[in-house]
């Protein structure tokens, strides 16, 4: 910004200097005299834009490499603490001196672990396809309301130990259905129902609703819980970014799975969005879906 500075004073000193050389000129020479000093106005507004554009895209590469640093830290901090535990309690075992309890409880613990790092690898591996272009869909036509009730099967347990309150609400025909891939669909819907179920505390509410818009059909999540400030609503869905909450909330993860959601949902032809009125407010996904065009 300096040298921008020193060069715009420069240009200004030649301005000056050419107007006070030229300002006894005859007449005649007084438009060549405009035209020379609008030339060098369009000069310097030129310059300006550009320098500022720089500096855009410098602010814009720098916050891009502080969010992957971030990110690599979380990554190995995930990783070194999943491992950690598993290789801790493998060594309690082979010891044989723990009583039966405890040693279920091990068992419990190392296959928890290895579960959660089988899912780091697994959002990795959606990351590296995401970038490359290389995420692909095996469509067809597929229930919304049974991979709903899917998803929620898989999380009812983890709701249960939070006393969280599962609340379906389906408004839909049993007969409408969306072309999708329904792996990758169901894999949204249990990112949605984790992530309440991980920022809403005990005794709380989850509301999920299932409705037609339309040509469309809305998938709503909503939570009672700990909410989203308003500058972090813009970066919940690109990558590398783990939004506020979820560092004040010390939950595990790399905050990749709203990118993957949202990638998903957009080569699904959808929408998706986030919405929340602030810290302890409570927030709402909602995603779109076109219905499918099925032939009568």
């Amino acid at each position: 910004m300096e040298e921008w500075v020193q060069s715009y004073r420069c240009v200004l000193i030649e301005v000056m200097d050419v107007s006070r050389s030229t300002s006894s000129l005859p007449a005649q020479d007084s438009a060549a005299q405009a035209t020379y000093v609008a030339a060098l106005e369009k000069t310097l507004r030129q310059e300006r834009a550009g320098r500022l554009k720089a500096e855009r895209a410098l602010r814009r590469t720098q916050a891009a490499n502080s969010a992957k640093d971030r990110f690599l830290s979380i990554l190995s901090h995930e990783l070194r603490t999943t491992l950690n535990s598993i290789l801790g309690w493998v060594v309690l075992l082979r010891a044989e001196r723990l009583d039966p309890s405890t040693s279920a409880r091990a068992l419990e613990i190392i296959e928890r672990n290895a579960a959660t790092q089988s899912k780091l690898v697994n959002d990795l591996s959606d990351i590296s396809r995401i970038i490359q272009g290389k995420l692909r869909l095996e469509l067809q036509p597929v229930a919304l309301q049974a991979v709903v009730r899917s998803a929620l099967d898989t999380v009812m347990l983890a709701a249960q130990q939070k006393r969280i309150e599962l609340v379906l609400q389906i408004a839909v025909d049993e007969g409408v259905q969306v072309l999708a891939d329904r792996e990758r669909l169901g894999q949204v819907v249990w990112n949605l129902l984790t992530n309440a179920i991980k920022f809403t505390p005990e005794g709380g509410r989850i509301e999920i609703t299932l409705r037609s818009q339309g040509s469309e059909i809305e998938l709503i999540v909503s939570d009672s819980g700990i909410g989203i400030v308003a500058e972090a609503l813009p970066h919940l869905f690109e990558l590398f970014h783990q939004s506020e909450r979820a560092i004040h909330h010390n939950g595990s993860g790399l905050g990749l799975g709203l990118a993957i959601a949202r990638e998903i949902i957009h080569l699904h032809g959808g929408q998706i969005r986030a919405e929340s009125a602030g810290a302890g407010q409570g927030a709402t996904f909602t995603v779109r879906l076109p219905l499918a065009q099925l032939p009568r």
